[in-house]
């Protein structure tokens, strides 16, 4: 899953801190994948992880016990 949000900067603001995230927060969409990460997915969740991004990966098997 990949969830994308904005939030309104104020002019000149280049960097967000978690506590600029804490409300405010506008969700744009969510989205899933059922394919497996390819090769050079290793490298796009590196770029992620580098940037600050949290990145989870949920695999398939995992679902909801009832």
């Amino acid at each position: 899953m990949v969830a994308a949000a904005w939030k309104p900067a104020a002019a000149g603001q280049t960097e967000l801190t978690h506590q600029d995230l804490q409300q405010g927060v506008i969700l744009l969409g969510v989205a899933g994948m059922m394919d497996p990460p390819r090769p050079e997915a290793i490298t796009a969740i590196a770029d992620c992880l580098h940037a600050g991004i949290r990145v989870k990966m949920i695999p398939a098997t995992t679902r909801k016990r009832r």
